[in-house]
């Protein structure tokens, strides 16, 4: 069972409440996980953070470069916008590879919170 649907139960029924910080640790391993993650931040930039989020996890394994362009297209981005890191050197600035080793880029921050409960 995949947390998605926990998480957003949670996030309704404490509305106010709690907020939830989305980490980016793309895997080392992964083909497309750098590029996935980006194309989650460049969506967020543009106010569609959640509907880039679940396109990417109702679609995968799809996340190479023509399928994020596709995807975004699809939420209606402005595609000038989102490609402009798309294939860059250090495009990839938002998201850690590794924590704690030392050698990740620098985090960029999100403006979703932690998940945390506070009266």
């Amino acid at each position: 069972m995949a947390a998605g649907p926990t998480v957003k139960k949670i996030r309704e029924v404490y509305r106010g409440k709690i907020r939830l910080v989305i980490k980016n640790y793309p895997y080392i391993y992964r083909d497309y996980s750098h590029l996935a993650a980006e194309a989650s931040l460049d969506a967020r930039d543009q106010g569609k953070y959640w509907e880039m989020h679940d396109l990417l996890l109702e679609r995968s394994p799809k996340l190479d470069r023509e399928s994020l362009l596709s995807y975004a297209k699809e939420l209606g981005l402005d595609m000038k916008k989102f490609t402009v890191r798309q294939g860059k050197p250090g495009a990839f600035s938002g998201c850690n590879s590794r924590p704690g080793k030392g050698n990740e880029p620098p985090h960029r921050e999100s403006s979703l919170g932690l998940m945390k409960v506070t009266t």
